[in-house]
């Protein structure tokens, strides 16, 4: 009897000790990096760059896999739906707390179908027109627009999105009227532009950093509260006369509800030291990124307060739930 018991003993401890190691083995093979945007956007450029670095310090490749749509709630529905089990991440963005505001039924809840797992920075909304827009500042543009409702048409990636809710904001505190056109991804809406199918568009400077460089499209103004930290000579929205305007972006990391707690933890602080390399630094700035980490319960924290603050917007807007 003693035997048994002995043997009892020490296989329940072998177990109690393997569960730690098992959860230790984390990642034994690739881990998928969702990018709910087109290939070439500021997001996708982020991802590609940060995965990089998290492949190294992980082991195993980070896979990034595009797939845009719907807003970004195509990749984010993927992501929430996925196995918590570590191997499905999902690039966040400043679209995700829009969604519980903006659908009657949203695909899924954004506080409780995900766990948020770190802030990776910002990259400033801009206010850019097709080079044929024959404007140079924010206030010719609201004179151009005024004389022509319903004319100038402006990109968009979808209702549910901050790229087009900083376009409407913009044409109700200036009063001007506009043409929607929605796209399936920034990239594509950006190219028409350059080619002067569509004269405008909010989007993130990382996203039209190419076509603003090569003269293809005119920065007008940082659609933030605050001058971007890369061209600190743009002027706000709000600098260029449209008192109150602000709309910032950023850019982060989540997982599906009940991923385990350990690895959450890894993946922040894996970015946390990534973010805090020179190289990186320099690259992300290079391509309008402005560093920004928050760790899982400052990020759930701002997921909470943007969630209010769009739902009260969106009120405000009239725009009424798909």
């Amino acid at each position: 009897m003693r035997t048994m018991q002995i043997a009892l003993l020490l296989g329940i401890a072998g177990l109690l000790t393997a569960l730690p190691a098992q959860s230790q083995s984390w990642p034994t093979k690739p881990v998928r990096f969702v990018v709910s945007t087109t290939p070439g956007t500021g997001g996708d450029i982020l991802a590609r760059v940060i995965g990089e670095r998290l492949s190294q310090a992980l082991g195993q490749p980070i896979v990034v896999e595009n797939r845009p749509g719907a807003a970004g709630n195509i990749g984010a529905e993927m992501v929430a739906k996925s196995s918590p089990d570590g191997y499905t991440m999902l690039l966040t963005n400043a679209a995700l707390p829009i969604t519980q505001a903006t659908f009657a039924k949203p695909p899924f809840d954004v506080q409780k179908d995900f766990e948020h797992v770190a802030l990776l920075g910002t990259s400033q909304f801009v206010l850019v027109v097709s080079s044929g827009v024959p404007v140079q500042n924010v206030q010719e543009l609201i004179a151009y627009a005024k004389a022509r409702p319903d004319k100038l048409s402006f990109a968009s990636v979808g209702i549910g999105s901050p790229i087009y809710l900083g376009l409407e904001l913009f044409r109700l505190m200036t009063g001007t009227r506009f043409l929607h056109v929605p796209y399936k991804g920034s990239t594509p809406a950006l190219a028409d532009m350059a080619a002067g199918r569509v004269e405008l568009m909010f989007t993130t400077y990382s996203s039209a950093k190419s076509f603003i460089d090569s003269g293809k499209i005119r920065l007008l103004a940082a659609g933030g509260s605050a001058r971007m930290q890369s061209k600190p000579e743009i002027p706000t929205v709000n600098e260029a006369g449209v008192k109150g305007f602000g709309v910032d972006g950023w850019f982060g990391v989540a997982m599906a509800a009940k991923t385990p707690e350990a690895i959450v933890n890894r993946i922040a602080q894996e970015a946390q030291t990534i973010l805090a390399q020179a190289a990186v630094k320099e690259k992300l700035v290079t391509l309008g990124f402005d560093i920004a980490y928050e760790g899982p319960k400052e990020l759930r924290q701002r997921i909470q307060r943007e969630v209010a603050l769009w739902t009260k917007l969106i009120k405000q807007l009239g725009i009424k739930p798909e």
